[in-house]
């Protein structure tokens, strides 16, 4: 979810997520041409070293892995890893906009 919010205090997180976002879309277009199936993954949190002391709804890499054999097999784009994901992709379209403050639980 980084990729497309900046919470303040992971301004620095978020922007390189956003760079590797904006890295792998123009990859896929350039890659797509020669038949190279370029896919994003995104997820929130997933229960990692990194956030082992977070206290917060973590999806298992097992599962995200799952799924992103899953995408692949299907010539899938992207793959939403988690809810917290899903719910983030679905805001970006609202008009309102999407602006956190606080992580999303």
């Amino acid at each position: 979810m980084a990729s497309w919010v900046t919470p303040p205090a992971i301004a620095a997180y978020s922007a390189s997520k956003s760079a590797a976002w904006g890295f792998t879309n123009a990859l896929r277009i350039h890659l797509r041409e020669q038949g190279t199936q370029v896919l994003g993954l995104h997820v929130g949190y997933m229960d990692t070293d990194m956030t082992a002391g977070l206290d917060l709804n973590k999806v298992n890499p097992a599962q995200v892995a799952a799924q992103t054999v899953d995408g692949i097999e299907s010539g899938a784009e992207e793959v939403l890893a988690d809810e917290v994901t899903r719910a983030v992709k679905r805001a970006l379209s609202d008009d309102a906009g999407v602006y956190l403050t606080e992580p999303v639980l």
